[in-house]
């Protein structure tokens, strides 16, 4: 299964979600750092029972069209071949840099892509990029890196446009997805954000879960045990 390891959940997407905020799980234990090597590793979802849904089950709130999940049927890049252990961490991070609409194979059971390092989004690449699990996929930092990264400011991201602070791709849509044990507490640079850390562009999040997720136990700015979005496309005009 090359650099990956994959678990089973018995789960379902059930949190309807609006642009980036989306933020269930912040929690940090003082003084702890990121998880020790991966044999150590047990996903947290395991102590959730089926279905168990984020957010508020019984929400009857107008979602607005621009909120609605993605639901073009053309697939650019599939991860996976059919089986669970087709779908590893390489082929998802190297489906991310590519972007376009990516979709799994991974055959009739759920389960979990476990990274070592986050996905990153190229901002030279595909200006839009989909990833729908299709609430069979968890993506996990194992409890010692985030999962996916997007900054348009980011030189070694390629810079495509002279106000990178505000530009309105890559656009970036995660649907039925859950993310599990991302942490960010290593970070130095770029903090917060311990599932997901999206600066410039745009970023959706449609019918995910996090469980588990860590960012800073402390700071002045590092925003999200979840999810830290900010500079998003058109965000400072009125």
């Amino acid at each position: 299964m090359g650099n990956s390891r994959q678990y089973r959940f018995n789960g379902s997407s059930a949190l309807l979600c609006a642009g980036a905020w989306c933020i269930v799980s912040c929690a940090t234990d003082p003084g702890k750092g990121p998880a020790e090597p991966e044999a150590l590793y047990e996903p947290t979802l395991a102590a959730f029972p089926e279905g168990r849904p984020a957010g508020n089950p019984n929400g009857s709130c107008l979602v607005p069209a621009d909120a609605l999940p993605d639901t073009g049927s053309r697939r650019d890049h599939v991860v996976g071949d059919g089986t669970p252990a087709s779908c590893t961490e390489a082929a998802f991070r190297a489906a991310v840099v590519k972007g376009g609409r990516i979709g799994f194979d991974c055959g009739p059971e759920s389960v979990t892509i476990v990274l070592r390092e986050p996905a990153k989004v190229r901002n030279d690449g595909a200006k839009d990029v989909v990833i729908d699990g299709g609430g069979k996929v968890a993506l996990s930092g194992g409890g010692r890196t985030r999962i996916l990264y997007m900054n348009t400011c980011d030189s070694t991201l390629r810079w495509t446009t002279p106000h990178c602070q505000d530009q309105d791709h890559p656009r970036v849509v995660v649907q039925n997805l859950t993310f599990l044990d991302g942490d960010s507490r290593g970070e130095r640079k770029y903090d917060g954000g311990g599932a997901i850390w999206a600066r410039g562009g745009r970023l959706k999040v449609v019918n995910c879960r996090f469980f588990g997720n860590r960012s800073a136990d402390s700071g002045a700015d590092v925003g999200g045990g979840a999810i830290r979005a900010f500079d998003q496309s058109g965000g400072d005009r009125k």
